[in-house]
């Protein structure tokens, strides 16, 4: 996303690593992890 000009944040909690859009006027972002029994989950905000 840098390369479009958008700074990015990427924090890991455990076992989800989370990536947002800093300084956009919406909050967007992307979430990824196992949260239990080794199911992948992928969101978008």
């Amino acid at each position: 996303m840098e390369l479009l000009g958008f700074e990015t944040n990427i924090e890991i909690h455990g076992d989800m690593v989370v990536s947002k859009i800093l300084k956009y006027k919406y909050q967007h972002g992307v979430w990824i992890g196992e949260p239990c029994n080794g199911i992948k989950i992928f969101g978008v905000f």
